[in-house]
């Protein structure tokens, strides 16, 4: 999601470790939403 709460890329993966490509995006303030066993996680990303 963008700073705005928009969603900019929907991915589900299988568990494991995994990269998301944010170089086509603008510069700005992104969060990932991590959902785990029920668990609901929020990584904030500042591209420049």
């Amino acid at each position: 999601m963008n700073a705005l709460g928009q969603v900019v890329i929907a991915e589900m993966f299988e568990v494991g470790k995994h990269t998301v490509d944010i170089n086509n995006e603008s510069p700005g303030v992104y969060f990932v939403k991590v959902i785990t066993n029920n668990k609901q996680q929020i990584i904030k990303i500042v591209k420049e």
